[in-house]
């Protein structure tokens, strides 16, 4: 019997071999299966042929390929968009599969809705069995649909795969379990922890997180959709994989979904004319050098900015291709939402650009408007359900924190606040000043922050748009004339955007210009190329092209190996502090100093369970709160010291709770804190060379306290300030402060320690002999949230005027603490 093997089974071994070369190790299994599929060849559904061959190509990385099958089923949604191509569907598929942890997170954090795999499992596929069920009552054909979801095109087949190699060459460094990106990856793959911790020990999603700030509850309004569907994921495959090796390994499947969105984008800013060879390898260059570019991979890093790309992309190429109906707006209003959850401020660019190409397209485009204007009159209440529910649905999710007080923008310094030459700046200082991105050179390898796009791009990818603006009523340019005026107009809309706080406090500045900048260029340099005459033209512009993106490829490669080398998670470089920390009780807080505290607060509370002290976001109202006072955000504390006498640091981390000191004594900020507590106040109770801790005698973490009817900041620079505790009275949280005169003293008592259990991330009782009329202080920050009970009985929870918890007793043994989300679940089910 004859065998006769196709190109795209070539092509397959060719990549095999490639593989094999970089990873060094000859891929056996895979060259094997794939042999198999070339004797089998004729007894294969002709449809699924490409498909299966992908499946061979991710078997060297096994864990990747689980997860690509794991979205597979999502792909029949892909079929709600006209001529969709397998990317297109596997992406809005992707995009899908959220909706589904939309529904477990408010099950969970309404209901209490108990979480297990199989019931994860159940709940993400759920929206697949929904369309199923629809289309069988409906009568249509499953087969037949399911069969046109899962093929895909030869020429989608070339993009999967040449996009697969690359992936694996420059991010094969990030397999591994031993270490994460610099900066922000220890702080996002901890609440990604945390979020998994919670399902596996408590069956629910945790949206109260003790071990971080004072009590960390920025659940309700950092992307908790995000996390929690990366937890979900993750409850596929616990038990197999390590956790921080399947956060890498998902770190580099959304890399591949951004590049393969790259390559969505640039299809259609290409012109629609029959494809061919050509435009498939520019496309897949294209998308390479967006992708694999040293800004891409800088961002990477900060994740849950980076999940939000390949929907976006997935928007903007349904944008650009004129969508007429009712069913495409839906999908967009859903996309926008979906980025919007995940990344709400980057999602305000997104929005703004979305919104200038529709201008655009009804200034240009009359017919268009008109057929709009007429499909929404036929579909007027469909289109008026799904825009009321988007305004709902954003409320919901973004309006908690300001009924809850968490944060208040207008009370902060109005940094953002400038005048119209503010706004003059921001464009010129992106396109020419310091903060622009384009270079004549790499950035440093050895750093993440320095976002220059390199050589070929700034100056090739500047000459090509300036090129596409000269020829933009050609029909070749018409699209990428399109984005790029949008583009620009978003950019100077942001420019007077960042003027007001709740845009210039959420460091708005240039989320969405830097990325989007990049692929304008790249964009504007393959309709160059796509638009020359002369086909050996395009062939020797698409090599160089990929030249200079292949050179890139080596330095873009040591550039991430030297920025995902974060190994404090793998538990090895501290190995010997991390086994002290789980020596000492949870009887206090634990305060760094001299650390990079971004890194190693995160990821101490993660591996040991221990409280520590960071706050993660400079948008909250610090105002009052006491690690503000004795260290600030920034990650080394240099910054609190200075401001006070050594006297009010000791009462401010009594009264914090802040019982342990990390402290590096070699670093400047860490000498100066240890000469200032040590031997005075703190005896070290731990030394391994640079890194010691110490520890604060007569510290509590809860405790009965006399309150006072006011107390100046002065009084702390006193021996017995800590005692000074008083009820807050700011006007955001209202509390009627003269209800309780008679309470008040004049000299206040040392504070009386007092027992707790912690049950629960979110639930604490205190034990004690307590009063009518008595107050305790629970040492973790006051929000509205917090409810307190004594025989069934709810009692006052109030804030310390350093917003530490309060809670007025009446007579019994025992306080129960609970961070309650019974208000929230009215809020949610009213909305939803």
């Amino acid at each position: 019997m004859g065998v006769s093997i196709k190109l795209n089974q070539i092509i397959l071994f060719v990549y095999l071999i490639l593989v094999s070369i970089v990873l060094k190790e000859v891929q056996y299994i895979a060259l094997l299966l794939a042999l198999i599929l070339v004797f089998i060849d004729k007894y294969l559904p002709a449809d699924f042929k490409n498909l299966l061959y992908v499946l061979v190509a991710l078997v060297p990385f096994l864990p990747l390929l689980i997860i690509f099958v794991i979205y597979l089923p999502f792909l029949v949604f892909g079929l709600l968009l006209d001529n969709a191509s397998f990317l297109k569907r596997y992406l809005l598929g992707f995009a899908i599969s959220f909706f589904a942890s939309i529904i477990l997170y408010y099950a969970s954090i309404t209901i209490h809705f108990p979480l297990s795999t199989p019931v994860i499992l159940l709940f993400f596929y759920l929206p697949v069995i929904a369309l199923l069920a629809f289309w069988k009552l409906r009568k249509k054909s499953i087969g037949e649909r399911t069969k046109a979801a899962f093929s895909l095109s030869n020429s989608t087949y070339l993009i999967l795969l040449a996009t697969l190699f690359f992936l694996i060459f420059m991010g094969h460094v990030m397999l591994t379990e031993d270490s994460l990106f610099m900066s922000n990856g220890t702080n996002v793959y901890s609440k990604f922890h945390f979020i998994s911790e919670g399902i596996g020990s408590y069956g629910e999603i945790s949206l109260y997180d003790p071990a971080n700030g004072e009590g960390e509850h920025l659940f309700l309004t950092d992307s908790p959709f995000f996390y929690s569907n990366l937890a979900f994921v993750f409850a596929f495959l616990k038990g197999f994989l390590h956790p921080v090796f399947f956060f890498n390994v998902y770190q580099l499947f959304v890399l591949w979904l951004s590049v393969l969105g790259a390559a969505i984008f640039l299809k259609s800013v290409l012109p629609a004319e029959k494809e061919d060879y050509k435009a498939t390898l520019i496309v897949i260059t294209g998308s390479l050098a967006i992708g694999f570019s040293f800004f891409f991979i800088h961002w990477l890093e900060s994740f849950k900015q980076f999940t939000p790309l390949p929907i976006n992309f997935l928007l903007f190429s349904i944008v650009l291709s004129c969508p007429k109906k009712p069913a495409e707006f839906s999908i967009l209003v859903y996309l926008l939402l979906l980025s919007f959850f995940m990344h709400g401020i980057q999602a305000v660019g997104i929005g703004l650009m979305m919104a200038f190409i529709f201008i655009l397209f009804f200034l240009t485009k009359k017919d268009y408007l008109r057929e709009l204007l007429k499909m929404v009159k036929d579909y007027k209440l469909l289109l008026l359900f799904v825009l009321l529910l988007s305004v709902l649905t954003v409320l919901g999710y973004y309006s908690t924190g300001e009924l809850y007080k968490y944060y208040n923008f207008l009370e902060r310094p109005n940094e953002a606040i400038g005048g119209f030459g503010i706004s003059i700046n921001y464009i010129t200082d992106f396109m020419a000043g310091h903060n622009s991105p384009l270079s004549f050179k790499y950035p440093d390898i050895q750093r993440l922050d320095e976002h220059k796009y390199g050589f070929f791009i700034s100056v090739f990818g500047v000459l090509a748009l300036l090129y596409s603006f000269l020829r933009f009523r050609d029909i070749h340019f018409r699209n990428s004339a399109l984005f790029s005026m949008a583009f620009f107009l978003h950019l100077l809309t942001a420019s007077i955007l960042t003027l007001f706080p709740i845009f210039g406090k959420t460091e708005f500045a240039y989320r969405t210009a830097y990325p989007y900048f990049l692929v304008l260029l790249v964009a504007s340099i393959c309709i160059a190329i796509h638009s020359f005459r002369s086909n050996a033209v395009k062939i020797a512009a698409v090599l160089v092209f990929f030249g200079f993106f292949f050179h890139s490829s080596f330095f873009v490669q040591e550039n991430l190996a030297n920025i995902h080398n974060e190994q404090f998670i793998a538990g090895k470089s501290f190995e010997k502090e991390i086994t002290f920390v789980k020596t000492l009780p949870i009887d206090g807080r634990i305060i760094t100093y001299g650390l990079f505290s971004n890194a190693i607060d995160a990821g101490m509370s993660a591996l040991t369970g221990h409280y520590f002290s960071r706050y993660q976001y400079n948008q909250w109202d610090f105002k009052d709160n006491l690690y503000e006072k004795v260290h600030t955000q920034h990650s080394f504390g240099d910054n609190a010291l200075p401001k006070l006498s050594d006297t009010e640091l000791i009462n401010y981390l009594r009264m914090g709770g802040y019982t342990y000191s990390f402290v590096n004594i070699c670093h400047p900020i860490g000498n100066l804190y240890a000469s200032r507590v040590y031997p005075a106040y703190m005896a070290p109770l731990y030394q391994n060379e640079c890194l010691v801790f110490f520890g604060l005698p007569n510290v509590s973490y809860a405790e009965k306290v006399d309150i006072v009817a006011d107390a100046d900041e002065s009084v702390y620079n006193t021996s017995e300030g800590y005692r000074y505790v008083a009820i807050n009275r700011r006007a955001k949280y209202g509390f009627d402060v003269e209800k309780y005169p008679d309470n008040a003293v004049l000299e206040p008592n040392e504070p009386e320690p007092l027992a707790f259990e912690r049950r629960s991330p979110r639930t604490v009782t205190i034990f004690g002999d307590f009063e009518d009329g008595d107050w305790v202080v629970f040492k973790e920050e006051y929000f509205p949230r917090w409810k307190a009970y004594m025989g069934g009985q709810e009692v006052p929870v109030l804030a310390t005027n350093h917003n530490m918890v309060l809670v007025q007793t009446v007579k019994g043994g025992s306080i129960s603490l609970a961070a309650s989300v019974a208000f929230l679940g009215v809020l949610v089910f009213f909305l939803i």
